[in-house]
């Protein structure tokens, strides 16, 4: 080879070397300054984890009564002309022993809708707004405890109980004979908040805030005690906002994958317990947070025409 022909070869090197430096920095310019398929609608798909815990306030115990009780097998009522005289073992819920705190976990997953918009060539904002449906449930125990004996009057010689005076004057607060659970359940939420990302190749980082509601509930969780108490079942919103982070990806032109995570502060709000049978009660205040962590997978819809009357398409396909 003479020297002639490799200098030739060098300078071959040298401009390929060029061509592959100047590709690299014209791909990088098209996929941040061609972001219009960032714009645009899509639709979203998300499933994952759902968590947190519950705080109550200090309860304030309703009704005129906070004990019932039981027929004591050994005992036979007494009955004359004008009333009916029962023993019985008097036991009670102790709703000032409310718990504190209480968690709350389950899977969560749901449906939303969203729309981008380009600011700069690499910074997107967006709107989103949707729902999901949620498996989180959480219980609390509430001690059944003894209040010894006392006398139950009814003022018929059958014993009708629709009227009755229940005498216990050295009822207190005994030993514990149980617990009934009261069980919290969230079966979903919606949300509407906006979105800010810099997108960088087929990635973009974002950051979201917004406005939440979450459907929250409380039952028995039942036990099989025939005295165990009966609670009529109350549902609510609760209201809170909602702080989030997450990354996608673009898989193709329409296809976006993508990963979430989040928290909700919903607000105290007031909540009753309330026990028909035992014609008792609390109210106190309740308040909840919770994470959320969910794989995101979204479609975007087709991007518009440019004036050329192409799609601009930052992945040159």
């Amino acid at each position: 080879m003479t020297v002639c022909e490799e200098c030739k070869i060098f300078l071959l090197g040298k401009k390929m070397k060029k061509f592959l430096l100047l590709g690299l920095l014209t791909t990088g310019q098209v996929w941040s300054q061609s972001c219009d398929i960032r714009s645009g609608g899509y639709l979203e798909f998300n499933v994952g984890y759902v968590g947190g815990k519950g705080k109550n306030g200090t309860p304030n115990v309703l009704g005129s009564q906070s004990y019932w009780w039981e027929h004591i097998a050994e005992e036979e009522p007494e009955e004359d002309d004008n009333e009916t005289i029962e023993k019985v073992a008097i036991y009670g819920l102790n709703l000032n022993q409310i718990p504190s705190t209480y968690s709350q976990t389950g899977a969560t997953f749901g449906l939303n809708m969203g729309y981008d918009f380009k600011l700069t060539n690499s910074i997107i904002f967006g709107l989103v707004a949707g729902g999901n449906l949620a498996t989180l449930q959480g219980s609390m125990s509430i001690p059944i405890c003894d209040y010894g004996t006392g006398i139950v009057v009814y003022p018929e010689p059958d014993g009708d109980t629709a009227d009755y005076t229940l005498e216990s004057p050295d009822a207190e607060l005994g030993a514990a004979r149980g617990s009934t659970k009261v069980r919290i359940q969230s079966r979903g939420y919606w949300n509407v908040s906006g979105r800010l990302g810099l997108a960088s190749g087929r990635f973009m980082p974002y950051i979201k805030a917004g406005f939440t509601m979450l459907h929250n509930s409380v039952s028995i969780k039942k036990s099989g005690d025939p005295m165990e108490p009966k609670l009529k079942r109350r549902a609510q919103w609760n209201s809170g906002v909602l702080l989030a982070g997450g990354v996608e990806f673009h898989v193709s032109h329409s296809f976006i994958m993508g990963i979430e995570g989040g928290y909700s502060i919903y607000s105290p709000k007031k909540l009753t317990l309330a026990f028909p049978y035992q014609t008792i009660g609390a109210t106190y205040k309740n308040s909840m947070q919770f994470f959320h962590v969910v794989a995101t997978f979204k479609y975007k819809f087709p991007a518009a025409a440019t004036p050329s009357g192409r799609f601009s398409n930052p992945y040159g396909y």
